[in-house]
Formats: structure tokens, C-alpha cells, sequence
């Protein structure tokens, strides 16, 4: 699965710019599910949910936030601040965005393309105003008025009751939010119900920092404040409730400090590989290729990225060539992989989720054709359903297959500063001895490495001889006849 994250409000407003029209999520122009989504078979759509009002003010007069806005756009007004995505009011579509109908017409049109659709899920908390907080009191995390004046950065009074903002154990609290308690079993229902709804238009959920909801987790962060944790974990419950109903509703975690197994015991479908991403910023080749090492069970079930709104620009973080490298590394392992807009047309300015407008940038066409180059390859040649299999190698070459019958499709990377020479042998390569001339050989992406003929990759006595620049990245079919 390849997933397309989009911003839904810059986006549409991006779109309603360049069409010179008022776009929603009921008139997006067709040629854009026909080519910008060709290469994506599941669209995300972040931040389609009503915003809180409550959660705009705050926006617009936080004084961290508001120099990340003007370092986002040059041109910066305070109109441009529309609330969090994450601190959300209703799980009904805005208005602004076409509404429910605007939301079922894009969702058809995905369809009708055999494409699936994503779509937010908060679990941890819901904006500091909503509706819920005076209907259903007992669905969030209380304290008392001595806790409102000692931590009134984590705690607030509303209508005579002291209410906790959402948090995680090591940060200060999201002032925006407010903490629901996942120990409540009024609120598991109401959960349960809120995603049958959703379930009703799209395929699956991501789940924003499910993690903090975990019993190890939740009461770390607030102690006697929970209560007592129920006898099911509350994953384990809502997933298993909601997929009663709808079988094939897909969980996506965002998750980190190393639960990734955790979660997917507990239900889910895929988690973030965030170490992944982070070893492939930061480390040795050595420790990417460890990680690697891991089951393909539990690859299987990873999301692979380099870059979504959480992150800084992939351009930005690793630098052109590095980066190029570690996106085609992320989208040919196992797993589900995950694009984010703007990365394939190399944009370089983080968009704070709080904005409703994308800066002026003009897309990087070098980047955009070896993108568009890449998935001409990814879409047509690697099913992702064969055998995949890591090649111990040195460092700092990172060499893996996909096995479909008698097809191997090598992938070879330098991920490394240096020019790298190397020499492999076949047998080795693919763990059994094939004579040279029962082989095809067919080199069918590459950035920078020169066909100059085929004998400059298999040579003597069933070697592949390798030259690789720094950060190139190229992959090899070969046709067992």
C-alpha cells in the first residue's frame, strides 16, 4: 500500500488558486484523481474534521507558533491561522472544506479508481470546547481547583469543573485539547460508535500518537488521575468492536519509543517506522541494515516514510542526494509506504498543520522526474507480493531482492558520502548456482549509473561488478530462464 498524504485545507486552497475557482472536496477537477493520484493507490486526507474556534484563538496568539508561521510564509496574516487539525470540535466534515457531500463525492471518485481513502482519528484528546465536555463530563480527565492554580498549564476551569488538557508524559500539555480518559467505559462506546460512523466514509483511520492510550502509557502519564485501567487494553476493545462491523476498516498507528510491536498485537494494521526514519537521518549504515534484520512479519506491518507534516521537508533534513536515496530505500522494503505532498516535487518549507495556506514554491523538476521515473518502476514492476530478502553486504552498500518466481528485482544503494567499487557474486546473491547464459539482465532504474552494456554488470565467473557514486541508488531485474 502506498499512501498520499495531503493537507486537505492548503491543499483545496492551492487547487482553488491554480483553477482560478472556489474548490472543495466536491468539485477537485478530475485530472487530478487521474494523474497526481495515478501512482497512490490510498489518498489521506489530514485535517478534514470541523475545527475548534477555541483552538484558532490560541493558535493565533501563541507566540512560539507564531514565529514558525512567519517563517512558513513571507507574506503571513492572521487570517491565514486556522486552528489545529488535531484539536478537533465535531467528527463531521467543515463546511468550509464541501461538507459531508463534498467528502462522499471525493470518496466515489476514489473508488470508482479501485483507490482507498484515509482519514484522522484523535484519540487522546478533542478540542478544550467541545460539546462533549458539558454533555459528558465523565468521558475526561478531572482534577480540582488546587490543581487548576498549581499546573494551570495542564489543568483549566470550565463552568465550575477542572478539566485536563492533553499531554504525553514528557511534554507539556497541549493547551488547546482536552484529555480524554480511556479508562471510562462510557467513553470506549462513544469511541466505538464515533468510528462506525466514519468507517461509513473511508477505508481506515490514522491514529495520532496512539501510544499515550496504552494502560503503560496513560498511566504514566496520569497516575491516580485515570483511575483504575479496565481488564481490556483499549485498543484491544475498540479495534476488536469496530471490526465486528466492518471487517476490512484499516488502523493505522502513529506511535513511537519503540511500541510499534506492541500496537500491532493489540490490533493494528500498520505503525509508523519512525526508527527507520530516524536511522536513515542520522546513523550508520550499519544500524539501518540492523534494523532491517528484523521479521517480515513485523516489517509487514510498518509504515515507511521520510517525511509527513510532523517532519521537516525531506530536502530540508537530508539534503537532495541523501534524500532521493532514502525515499526510494523506504518505498521498495516491506511494508506500507507513505508519501507526503510537496516531497515529490521537492518542496522545502514545513507547513505548521495550524495554517490554511501552502507557501509560494516552485516545484524542483529534477526531483519531480526522478519521482515520476521511480513509480513508472514501483507501480509496474515491484508487486510487493513475492519473497523479499536483506543481502549481507558491506558497508556501506545496502543490497535487497524481491523474489516472484524465477524474477529477482535487486535493489542497490550507496548510502554513503564516497564513491563505492564493489564486486558480488550471483550465487551468493541469490543463494543458488545459475550458469550467466541462462540469465536475462535488465537494468530498469537508475539515477546516475550508465548502461553502457550488460557486461558492465555481470562479469566473470557469475560476479556484478559495481560502481556506485555516493547516494546512488539503481535496480537490477534479473530472469532466470
Amino acid at each position: 500500500m502506498i499512501i498520499f498524504e495531503l493537507n486537505t485545507w492548503p491543499w483545496l486552497n492551492k487547487l482553488s488558486l491554480e483553477n482560478n475557482n472556489h474548490i472543495t472536496l466536491k468539485n477537485v477537477p478530475k485530472i487530478i484523481f487521474d494523474k497526481e493520484f495515478d501512482s497512490y493507490d490510498t489518498i489521506w486526507l489530514m485535517g478534514v474534521w470541523k475545527r475548534s474556534q477555541k483552538s484558532k484563538f490560541i493558535a493565533s496568539t501563541h507566540y512560539g507558533l507564531l514565529n514558525d508561521y512567519k517563517n512558513a510564509l513571507d507574506d503571513f496574516s492572521i487570517e491565514d491561522v486556522i486552528g489545529s487539525p488535531y484539536a478537533i470540535y465535531e467528527y463531521n466534515v467543515d463546511p468550509k472544506l464541501g461538507g459531508i457531500d463534498g467528502l462522499n463525492t471525493f470518496y466515489n471518485e476514489l473508488k470508482s479508481r479501485n483507490k482507498k481513502l484515509i482519514l484522522d482519528f484523535v484519540p487522546n484528546h478533542l478540542s478544550r470546547d467541545n460539546p462533549l465536555r458539558e454533555t459528558h463530563s465523565e468521558y475526561f480527565i478531572q482534577g480540582s481547583e488546587i490543581d487548576s492554580q498549581i499546573n494551570p498549564t495542564t489543568f483549566f476551569k470550565a463552568n465550575n469543573k477542572v478539566f485536563a488538557h492533553g499531554k504525553d508524559p514528557y511534554f507539556p500539555a497541549w493547551t488547546d485539547t482536552l484529555q480524554v480518559n480511556p479508562f471510562s467505559k462510557k467513553l470506549r462506546k462513544q469511541v466505538i460508535e464515533t468510528l462506525n460512523k466514519i468507517a461509513k466514509v473511508c477505508d481506515g483511520i490514522r491514529c495520532d500518537m496512539a501510544m499515550l492510550l496504552t494502560n503503560s502509557v496513560f498511566q504514566k502519564t496520569w497516575g491516580l488521575y485515570a483511575g483504575k485501567p479496565l481488564e481490556k487494553e483499549f485498543w484491544v476493545e475498540i479495534i476488536g468492536e469496530v471490526k465486528k462491523i466492518n471487517p476490512n476498516f484499516l488502523f493505522i498507528a502513529e506511535v513511537y519509543w519503540d511500541m510499534e510491536w506492541e500496537l500491532i498485537q493489540q490490533g493494528f494494521d500498520f505503525c509508523y517506522d519512525k526508527r527507520l526514519y530516524d536511522r536513515l537521518l542520522h546513523s550508520p549504515i550499519a544500524e539501518i541494515k540492523g534494523h532491517l534484520h528484523a521479521e517480515l512479519e513485523y516489517q509487514n506491518h510498518l509504515v515507511r516514510f521520510i517525511e509527513n507534516h510532523d517532519e521537516q521537508r525531506a530536502i530540508t533534513s537530508f539534503g537532495l542526494e541523501k534524500s532521493l536515496a532514502a525515499s526510494m530505500i523506504a518505498l521498495t522494503l516491506p511494508g506500507c509506504k507513505l508519501v507526503h505532498y510537496g516531497q515529490n516535487l521537492g518542496f522545502s518549507i514545513k507547513l505548521p498543520v495550524q495554517l490554511g495556506r501552502y507557501p509560494s514554491e516552485f516545484p524542483n523538476n529534477e526531483i519531480k522526474i526522478i519521482y515520476d521515473d521511480f513509480f513508472q518502476v514501483l507501480t509496474k514492476e515491484i508487486s510487493f507480493k513475492g519473497s523479499w530478502k536483506l543481502i549481507d553486504a558491506k558497508n556501506p552498500l545496502l543490497i535487497y531482492y524481491w523474489k516472484t518466481h524465477s524474477t529477482y528485482l535487486i535493489v542497490f544503494c550507496n548510502y554513503s558520502g564516497y564513491l563505492l567499487d564493489d564486486i558480488i557474486n550471483l550465487d551468493h546473491l541469490i543463494g543458488e548456482k545459475v550458469h550467466t547464459d541462462k540469465i536475462l539482465v535488465e537494468p530498469i532504474f537508475s539515477r546516475k549509473y550508465e548502461y553502457r552494456d550488460h557486461e558492465n554488470f555481470i562479469i566473470n565467473e557469475d560476479n556484478i561488478n559495481l560502481s556506485l557514486n555516493p547516494w546512488e541508488f539503481f535496480i537490477l531485474k534479473l530472469i532466470i530462464r
